[in-house]
């Protein structure tokens, strides 16, 4: 097809209009995706990406601020089943009571309110250090599972990562940077 790639990584971030505040020049791609698509569509926003890992991109004022990165859903869950003798896949169900009566219903308490638990805390903690409101927006795979465990109102973007990845390619067409 003679096209040339346009690979997203932090080379190309810095040719974007996102601003940054960050030291660590081994963003991955799906962060700077993520982030974009914050800078683009909230200019404010905390992005909670429920995937391989979870992660939080912290976009305030048109600037990535800052990201973290902690264990994903599926793999710890994945990585529990695994190495755990008598433990077998189980299926996630929302649970109200604390007080496990089956091996189901004791996971998906520990892995729902473990994870919400988390997610909860780096989200308010990020929202006192900024001490601005930002809107939280959830994506990734997991967040179906976890919906019913959070703390804090928010905007699901099943496709943000692909929003990102869009924004970017329209961003070098407007601005000549690459041709169709």
């Amino acid at each position: 097809y003679n096209l040339k790639p346009l690979i997203v990584d932090f080379n190309l971030l810095s040719s974007l209009p996102l601003k940054l505040n960050l030291e660590n020049r081994q963003l991955g791609s799906d962060l700077i995706a993520l982030s974009y698509a914050a800078y683009t569509k909230y200019h404010n926003a905390i992005v909670v990406s429920l995937g391989t890992a979870t992660t939080y991109s912290i976009v305030v004022n048109d600037v990535l601020v800052g990201i973290i990165i902690g264990p994903g859903f599926s793999t710890s869950k994945d990585a529990l089943i695994d190495n755990a003798a008598l433990l077998v896949d189980f299926e996630m169900q929302y649970y109200q009571s604390m007080l496990g009566k089956n091996t189901n219903h004791a996971l998906s308490i520990g892995y729902g309110y473990g994870f919400s638990a988390m997610i909860n805390s780096i989200v308010a903690r990020i929202q006192n250090e900024t001490n601005i409101s930002l809107p939280v927006i959830l994506t990734g795979v997991s967040v179906p599972i976890l919906k019913s465990y959070f703390d804090f109102s928010y905007i699901y973007e099943a496709q943000m990562l692909f929003l990102g990845l869009v924004d970017i390619i329209k961003y070098f067409r407007i601005n000549n940077k690459i041709k169709d």
